[in-house]
């Protein structure tokens, strides 16, 4: 592999967070030997978040599969569950405020992977998700916090 390159790297993901998922594949590109910087949000492994640069190592079957965690990119991952009855008009609202705020997410149906970005402050980022969940349109979790505390 090249300096570079974009892979995909396979992430264990513990029983009690996939709801019957035991891996996740996220993309990374390739920053060195043995050292990837995430690409995506995860959905389901807690502690990383996009641009985190992590380990990776060939297992015999061929898999590019997660090792540890090498270089923190200040990011935060956020994981919303929308509610079953969520309003469509009020939930363009908020996500357009997230955006505005420098967030981006990836989604599955009703989950959400948000990436709050190094650049974004997280308390305000925080209060708009906290914002969503009390309009009763869904719940977060915050999977992890890249940014300094504060």
């Amino acid at each position: 592999m090249a300096t570079g390159e974009m892979v995909k790297i396979t992430f264990r993901v513990e029983p009690d967070r996939g709801n019957g998922i035991v891996g996740e594949t996220l993309w990374a590109e390739q920053v060195g030997p043995g050292r990837f910087r995430l690409a995506n949000t995860p959905f389901y492994v807690l502690g990383l978040s996009c641009r985190d640069v992590v380990f990776g190592r060939r297992r015999r079957s061929g898999v590019l599969a997660f090792a540890g965690a090498s270089l923190r990119g200040g990011h935060s991952t956020v994981w919303i569950a929308l509610h079953v009855d969520w309003d469509a008009a009020v939930f363009r609202s908020r996500c357009a405020q997230l955006h505005e705020h420098g967030c981006r997410y990836e989604s599955a149906g009703r989950t959400l992977a948000v990436d709050v970005p190094s650049a974004a402050d997280f308390s305000v980022g925080e209060a708009l998700l906290e914002a969503g969940a009390v309009a009763d349109l869904w719940d977060y979790e915050v999977a992890h916090c890249g940014h300094p505390a504060g």
